[in-house]
């Protein structure tokens, strides 16, 4: 079972953690909300605020749209004692975070609030699966990027695995052999002229 950020001990877990590495005075420091979400499941606590809310709540609510403002709220705030305690330990260290560029909503991700709160320093939208698509429109995170009172930078992430996914640990001990392909370093390049040209184009 993945810990989910519904519960303040696990929102704890990893503030401590940042603190920690804080420490250190990293130039920056990354949350990677890209990998493996769900970061909220149908959980008791969000049960109990929903119906508080709402008066009642069923399965059929999970990620409507009262839910996602629900866990945006809830990641929002927790990111807001992250830039604090990143502040007070390290003021030099940047804070990126990485999503979904589609369904970061559904992940908690409540990506206007953050921005204009400056709470980052750097977004890296991407997409959350293997294939052959790997470009998606920028504008819409240039447009939310103009409201931060940070300067952000934004940088796309890239999964350069086509097909195959990761090495197994059956693989690893040469069990079995699993076909798969990443992308070139010219495919690279052609991808990250065309994010360029969205840019310089927004």
């Amino acid at each position: 079972m993945k810990p989910s950020y519904a519960y303040p001990e696990v929102r704890k877990f990893y503030l401590d953690m940042i603190c920690e590495i804080a420490a250190y005075k990293p130039d920056a420091i990354v949350i990677e909300f890209l990998r493996h979400p769900p970061f909220f499941m149908y959980d008791p606590p969000l049960v109990a605020e929903y119906t508080r809310r709402y008066g009642k709540c069923t399965p059929g609510d999970y990620l409507n749209e009262n839910w996602q403002k629900m866990i945006g709220e809830i990641m929002t705030e927790h990111l807001k004692n992250v830039r604090q305690a990143i502040d007070d330990i390290s003021p030099g260290t940047a804070l990126e975070i990485s999503f979904d560029n589609q369904d970061y909503r559904k992940q908690g991700i409540d990506l206007p609030a953050i921005l204009k709160a400056g709470l980052v320093d750097m977004i890296s939208p991407g997409i959350y699966s293997i294939g052959t698509s790997k470009v998606f429109p920028l504008s819409p995170f240039v447009a939310m990027i103009k409201e931060s009172p940070r300067k952000v930078l934004l940088f796309p992430r890239v999964e350069g695995t086509i097909y195959g996914g990761d090495p197994t640990p059956k693989e690893e001990k040469g069990l079995e052999k699993i076909e798969r392909r990443s992308l070139s370093v010219p495919m690279f390049k052609g991808i990250f002229w065309n994010f360029s040209h969205r840019v310089l184009t927004a």
